[in-house]
């Protein structure tokens, strides 16, 4: 898997720009069980919209990085947790968009990569904190659920 820079343009920078946006403000503002379902729909379709974007640049790991954010934020069939597991939640997920936003928009860093070692150990290393993370989600969702149903 090989990561091309791409030229920043409306169709690839809105998924990202919506997402960071409406999960900055969930974590800056306490609002009501509406706006967190407005959220929940923007930011699931987001990262569908990711998902698919990266299906089509062939990158497969994305593809399953947006897959289970999206599931996570999915409106359908709310995924419940605590607060604190939310912020946890949210701010991996700022992460990882912020992230992935970067990397495919080289010029918003103004730097370039001058070696393809660099770029393969970054990819590496993002992935295998990037599932981490997601299992740790994970862990902490069926945790809690194990404790509020039979603890």
């Amino acid at each position: 898997m090989t990561v091309t820079a791409e030229a920043p343009n409306n169709r690839t920078l809105i998924p990202h720009v919506v997402i960071l946006i409406a999960l900055v403000v969930a974590l800056l503002l306490a609002g009501g069980a509406g706006y967190y379902s407005v959220m929940r729909w923007m930011v699931c379709a987001a990262f569908v919209l990711l998902a698919l974007e990266s299906r089509a640049l062939h990158q497969e790991r994305w593809i399953w990085i947006w897959g289970v954010l999206a599931g996570i934020y999915n409106p359908i069939v709310p995924v419940h947790a605590s607060k604190s597991l939310w912020i946890l939640i949210d701010v991996s997920a700022i992460g990882i968009t912020a992230f992935d936003l970067f990397i495919r928009h080289e010029s918003l860093l103004a730097f370039r990569r001058s070696a393809v070692a660099a770029t393969k150990w970054l990819w590496s290393a993002y992935f295998r904190l990037s599932m981490a993370i997601i299992c740790l989600i994970l862990v902490l969702l069926v945790t809690e659920l194990v404790i509020t149903r039979w603890g």
